[in-house]
């Protein structure tokens, strides 16, 4: 269990380190363009570019969050959790993410649309706003099983989310709506995009790490209930004591921070 920790803590760093280095030049780059001292930034570079290496991180981390959260659906389901199907349908619902940042579809889609139907500028900035009541939806649904999970699983996955939204909508989604849309050729339109996708790849590193955290502990209890005293309870007699009544068996377990 603990080379799985220490491999795990080493490709988080990692990651953390290249997601940091990575906006860095393309901010960098922008900064000197704009100044005068290079001609274009590089584009395999920069994060305004689709295919570059900050794209390519995020297709990459988007993906990685999906195989972590369905390793976790996995362990609850041998641990008899009620939760595994939350965390097989947000596994499902990362893998789609990715999949989406490569082929871009949250840009094509909405283009695709409005010239189907003719809509104009202002009608195309609001069928933007779509992924926003989805958002919303997304978080009555999952509202009571985010907060059954333990403490610190919970503050970092609202954490994440808060982190992951605000590049989409605060920064991306206001800002086209009420500036009609960021200015690619100017300093402040670097500044946003940079801005934009920073806080995009701090979510998603920051739900890894929770996840990767809560994966560990459920790795530990399926350990300890081979042994004959800490068995999960039986599927019948879960039933009958109330959804929960593994929480009552494993908590001492799922204690990230112990």
């Amino acid at each position: 269990m603990s080379v799985v920790a220490i491999i795990l803590a080493r490709i988080g760093k990692f990651l953390l380190l290249f997601a940091a280095l990575a906006m860095l030049i393309s901010f960098t780059q922008q900064c000197l363009h704009h100044l005068g001292l290079i001609a274009k930034p590089v584009w395999l570079l920069d994060a305004d570019v689709e295919k570059s290496v900050p794209t390519w991180l995020s297709v990459v981390l988007l993906f990685l969050a999906g195989v972590l959260l369905g390793l976790i659906a996995s362990c609850e389901r041998d641990l008899r959790s009620r939760r595994w199907r939350y965390w097989l349908v947000l596994a499902a619902g990362f893998l789609l993410m990715s999949l989406d940042e490569f082929l871009e579809l949250h840009e094509r889609i909405p283009l695709e649309i409005a010239e189907f139907f003719g809509l104009g500028q202002q009608e195309r900035q609001i069928l933007e706003w779509f992924p926003v009541p989805v958002a919303a939806l997304a978080l009555l649904i999952f509202g009571r099983f985010l907060f059954g999970l333990p403490v610190p699983v919970r503050n970092w996955l609202i954490l994440a989310g808060g982190l992951y939204c605000t590049g989409i909508v605060a920064v991306e989604l206001v800002v086209n709506f009420v500036l009609g849309g960021i200015d690619h050729n100017t300093f402040s339109g670097a500044v946003l995009v940079t801005t934009e996708e920073s806080f995009e790849l701090a979510g998603v590193l920051a739900l890894l790490y929770a996840a990767g955290r809560y994966w560990l502990s459920l790795l530990e209890a399926l350990e300890f209930s081979f042994d004959a005293h800490l068995r999960p309870i039986p599927e019948p007699l879960a039933v009958a004591i109330g959804p929960d009544a593994h929480t009552h068996r494993l908590s001492r377990w799922l204690d990230l921070w112990h």
